[in-house]
Protein backbone atom coordinates (compact mmCIF):
# COMPACT_ATOMS: atom_id res chain seq x y z
CA UNK A 1 0.00 0.00 0.00
CA UNK A 2 2.76 2.40 0.93
CA UNK A 3 4.51 1.67 -2.38
CA UNK A 4 1.36 2.46 -4.36
CA UNK A 5 0.80 5.68 -2.44
CA UNK A 6 4.40 6.72 -3.01
CA UNK A 7 4.18 5.87 -6.72
CA UNK A 8 0.98 7.88 -7.03
CA UNK A 9 2.56 10.86 -5.29
CA UNK A 10 5.58 10.74 -7.59
CA UNK A 11 3.34 10.48 -10.65
CA UNK A 12 1.29 13.47 -9.47
CA UNK A 13 4.44 15.51 -8.88
CA UNK A 14 5.83 14.63 -12.31
CA UNK A 15 2.54 15.53 -13.98
CA UNK A 16 2.35 18.85 -12.14
CA UNK A 17 5.96 19.58 -13.01
CA UNK A 18 5.37 18.81 -16.68
CA UNK A 19 2.31 21.05 -16.77
CA UNK A 20 4.17 23.88 -15.04
CA UNK A 21 7.14 23.51 -17.41
CA UNK A 22 4.87 23.59 -20.46
CA UNK A 23 3.11 26.79 -19.44
CA UNK A 24 6.06 28.56 -17.81
CA UNK A 25 8.69 28.16 -20.50
CA UNK A 26 9.06 31.37 -22.56
CA UNK A 27 8.76 29.66 -25.95
CA UNK A 28 5.59 27.74 -25.14
CA UNK A 29 3.39 27.66 -28.27
CA UNK A 30 -0.07 29.18 -28.08
CA UNK A 31 -3.05 29.53 -30.40
CA UNK A 32 -5.04 32.74 -30.83
CA UNK A 33 -8.44 32.81 -32.54
CA UNK A 34 -8.26 35.59 -35.13
CA UNK A 35 -11.68 35.24 -36.78
CA UNK A 36 -15.13 35.93 -35.33
CA UNK A 37 -16.77 32.95 -33.63
CA UNK A 38 -19.57 32.64 -36.18
CA UNK A 39 -18.86 31.96 -39.84
CA UNK A 40 -17.11 29.67 -42.30
CA UNK A 41 -13.64 31.22 -42.60
CA UNK A 42 -11.15 30.43 -45.36
CA UNK A 43 -8.20 31.74 -47.35
CA UNK A 44 -6.54 33.95 -44.77
CA UNK A 45 -3.81 36.26 -46.06
CA UNK A 46 -1.47 38.21 -43.78
CA UNK A 47 0.01 41.46 -45.08
CA UNK A 48 3.80 41.66 -45.29
CA UNK A 49 3.78 44.25 -42.53
CA UNK A 50 1.95 41.81 -40.26
CA UNK A 51 -0.51 44.55 -39.27
CA UNK A 52 -3.45 43.42 -41.41
CA UNK A 53 -5.20 40.25 -42.41
CA UNK A 54 -7.81 39.48 -45.08
CA UNK A 55 -9.98 36.36 -45.27
CA UNK A 56 -13.21 35.18 -46.87
CA UNK A 57 -16.47 33.95 -45.39
CA UNK A 58 -19.66 32.60 -46.89
CA UNK A 59 -22.83 30.77 -45.97
CA UNK A 60 -23.20 28.97 -49.33
CA UNK A 61 -20.76 27.62 -51.97
CA UNK A 62 -21.92 30.27 -54.44
CA UNK A 63 -21.44 33.30 -52.20
CA UNK A 64 -18.50 34.52 -50.16
CA UNK A 65 -17.59 37.92 -48.69
CA UNK A 66 -14.20 39.46 -47.95
CA UNK A 67 -13.28 40.50 -44.41
CA UNK A 68 -10.35 42.48 -43.01
CA UNK A 69 -9.00 42.51 -39.47
CA UNK A 70 -5.91 43.56 -37.59
CA UNK A 71 -3.05 41.10 -37.61
CA UNK A 72 -4.03 39.91 -34.13
CA UNK A 73 -7.60 39.25 -35.27
CA UNK A 74 -9.14 42.33 -33.64
CA UNK A 75 -11.56 44.77 -35.29
CA UNK A 76 -12.85 42.33 -37.91
CA UNK A 77 -14.79 44.15 -40.65
CA UNK A 78 -16.77 42.81 -43.60
CA UNK A 79 -15.88 44.99 -46.58
CA UNK A 80 -19.13 44.46 -48.46
CA UNK A 81 -22.13 42.12 -48.62
CA UNK A 82 -23.35 41.15 -52.07
CA UNK A 83 -24.47 37.99 -53.95
CA UNK A 84 -21.06 37.31 -55.57
CA UNK A 85 -18.42 34.65 -54.94
CA UNK A 86 -15.47 36.71 -53.67
CA UNK A 87 -12.41 34.72 -52.59
CA UNK A 88 -8.60 34.44 -52.49
CA UNK A 89 -7.98 37.87 -50.92
CA UNK A 90 -4.63 39.63 -50.54
CA UNK A 91 -4.08 42.85 -48.59
CA UNK A 92 -1.46 45.56 -49.07
CA UNK A 93 1.06 46.24 -46.31
CA UNK A 94 -0.61 49.54 -45.38
CA UNK A 95 -4.03 47.87 -45.19
CA UNK A 96 -5.65 50.20 -47.71
CA UNK A 97 -6.10 47.91 -50.71
CA UNK A 98 -7.57 44.41 -50.89
CA UNK A 99 -7.42 42.41 -54.13
CA UNK A 100 -9.50 39.27 -54.62
CA UNK A 101 -10.92 36.86 -57.16
CA UNK A 102 -14.63 37.34 -57.98
CA UNK A 103 -17.31 35.94 -60.28
CA UNK A 104 -18.59 39.44 -60.99
CA UNK A 105 -18.86 40.56 -64.61
CA UNK A 106 -16.24 40.38 -65.96
CA UNK A 107 -15.01 37.48 -63.83
CA UNK A 108 -11.46 37.93 -62.55
CA UNK A 109 -9.37 39.94 -60.07
CA UNK A 110 -10.90 42.99 -58.40
CA UNK A 111 -9.51 45.55 -55.96
CA UNK A 112 -11.29 47.24 -53.07
CA UNK A 113 -10.03 50.62 -51.86
CA UNK A 114 -10.82 50.89 -48.16
CA UNK A 115 -10.35 54.66 -48.23
CA UNK A 116 -12.87 55.39 -51.00
CA UNK A 117 -14.99 52.23 -50.43
CA UNK A 118 -14.85 51.54 -54.18
CA UNK A 119 -14.36 48.34 -56.19
CA UNK A 120 -12.67 48.18 -59.59
CA UNK A 121 -11.87 45.42 -62.06
CA UNK A 122 -8.09 44.88 -62.29
CA UNK A 123 -7.48 41.69 -64.28
CA UNK A 124 -10.36 40.06 -66.17
CA UNK A 125 -9.88 36.30 -65.96
CA UNK A 126 -7.14 36.51 -63.32
CA UNK A 127 -6.66 34.24 -60.29
CA UNK A 128 -4.65 34.17 -57.04
CA UNK A 129 -3.68 37.87 -56.70
CA UNK A 130 -0.75 38.71 -54.40
CA UNK A 131 0.59 42.19 -53.56
CA UNK A 132 4.32 42.71 -53.48
CA UNK A 133 5.72 43.65 -50.03
CA UNK A 134 6.18 47.28 -51.11
CA UNK A 135 2.66 47.42 -52.56
CA UNK A 136 3.81 48.51 -56.04
CA UNK A 137 3.09 45.27 -57.88
CA UNK A 138 0.35 42.68 -58.18
CA UNK A 139 1.19 39.06 -58.94
CA UNK A 140 -1.55 36.89 -60.44
CA UNK A 141 -2.17 33.68 -62.41
CA UNK A 142 -4.40 32.72 -65.33
CA UNK A 143 -5.82 29.65 -63.52
CA UNK A 144 -6.30 28.52 -59.93
CA UNK A 145 -3.91 26.39 -57.88
CA UNK A 146 -5.72 23.04 -58.12
CA UNK A 147 -3.45 20.07 -58.80
CA UNK A 148 -4.91 19.35 -62.23
CA UNK A 149 -2.19 18.40 -64.78
CA UNK A 150 -3.78 20.03 -67.89
CA UNK A 151 -4.52 23.20 -65.93
CA UNK A 152 -1.05 23.31 -64.36
CA UNK A 153 0.66 23.05 -67.73
CA UNK A 154 -1.41 25.88 -69.22
CA UNK A 155 -1.08 28.19 -66.22
CA UNK A 156 0.79 31.46 -66.69
CA UNK A 157 1.86 33.98 -64.05
CA UNK A 158 2.02 37.74 -64.57
CA UNK A 159 3.14 40.84 -62.69
CA UNK A 160 1.39 44.17 -63.23
CA UNK A 161 1.64 47.59 -61.56
CA UNK A 162 -0.82 47.60 -58.67
CA UNK A 163 -2.33 50.95 -59.67
CA UNK A 164 -2.73 49.94 -63.31
CA UNK A 165 -0.38 49.43 -66.22
CA UNK A 166 1.08 46.87 -68.61
CA UNK A 167 1.41 43.31 -67.27
CA UNK A 168 4.43 41.13 -68.01
CA UNK A 169 4.66 37.34 -68.19
CA UNK A 170 7.13 35.79 -65.76
CA UNK A 171 7.91 32.41 -67.35
CA UNK A 172 6.10 31.69 -70.60
CA UNK A 173 8.12 28.51 -71.29
CA UNK A 174 7.64 26.96 -67.83
CA UNK A 175 4.68 25.19 -66.26
CA UNK A 176 4.43 27.29 -63.09
CA UNK A 177 2.11 25.94 -60.40
CA UNK A 178 2.86 28.40 -57.56
CA UNK A 179 4.58 31.76 -57.19
CA UNK A 180 5.52 33.99 -54.23
CA UNK A 181 7.28 37.31 -53.73
CA UNK A 182 10.74 37.82 -52.36
CA UNK A 183 10.88 40.17 -49.34
CA UNK A 184 12.55 42.97 -51.34
CA UNK A 185 9.79 43.01 -54.01
CA UNK A 186 12.45 42.57 -56.70
CA UNK A 187 11.93 38.87 -57.49
CA UNK A 188 9.26 36.21 -57.75
CA UNK A 189 9.98 32.59 -56.80
CA UNK A 190 8.34 30.06 -59.12
CA UNK A 191 7.54 26.41 -58.51
CA UNK A 192 7.49 24.58 -61.85
CA UNK A 193 6.72 21.11 -63.18
CA UNK A 194 8.01 19.27 -66.22
CA UNK A 195 5.33 18.70 -68.87
CA UNK A 196 6.56 15.13 -69.34
CA UNK A 197 6.78 14.25 -65.63
CA UNK A 198 4.53 16.35 -63.42
CA UNK A 199 6.04 14.94 -60.21
CA UNK A 200 9.38 16.60 -61.01
CA UNK A 201 9.49 20.00 -59.32
CA UNK A 202 11.98 22.82 -59.76
CA UNK A 203 12.39 26.22 -58.14
CA UNK A 204 13.10 29.24 -60.34
CA UNK A 205 13.57 32.94 -59.65
CA UNK A 206 12.47 35.73 -61.95
CA UNK A 207 13.89 39.13 -61.16
CA UNK A 208 11.74 42.03 -62.33
CA UNK A 209 14.78 43.63 -64.00
CA UNK A 210 15.73 40.42 -65.83
CA UNK A 211 14.23 39.17 -69.12
CA UNK A 212 14.22 35.48 -68.13
CA UNK A 213 13.94 33.34 -64.98
CA UNK A 214 16.94 31.50 -63.53
CA UNK A 215 17.01 28.02 -62.01
CA UNK A 216 17.52 28.06 -58.23
CA UNK A 217 17.18 24.39 -57.31
CA UNK A 218 15.98 21.18 -58.93
CA UNK A 219 14.10 18.74 -56.68
CA UNK A 220 13.37 16.16 -59.34
CA UNK A 221 11.11 13.37 -58.18
CA UNK A 222 10.14 15.08 -54.92
CA UNK A 223 6.74 16.48 -54.06
CA UNK A 224 6.81 19.90 -52.40
CA UNK A 225 4.66 23.00 -52.13
CA UNK A 226 6.11 26.48 -52.26
CA UNK A 227 4.69 28.26 -49.20
CA UNK A 228 6.42 31.49 -48.27
CA UNK A 229 9.50 33.48 -47.33
CA UNK A 230 10.09 35.21 -44.03
CA UNK A 231 10.26 39.04 -44.19
CA UNK A 232 14.01 39.03 -43.48
CA UNK A 233 14.61 36.64 -46.36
Amino acid sequence: THKWVAAGAVAAMLTAGAVWFWWARPDAPSLLAISPQQGSWRESALSWSGEWMAFSDGETPSRRDIWVSRGDGSSAERLFADPFLDQDPTISSDGRFVAFRSNRVPEGVYEFDRSTRSIRSVVPGGHLPRYSPDGRWLLYATTNDQADPPRALKNQWFVAPARGGQARALAEDLAVTRAIWSPDSQSVLLQTRLPQRLSFNSLWRRRLDSPRPELVSDWGGQVFFLCGVTPDG
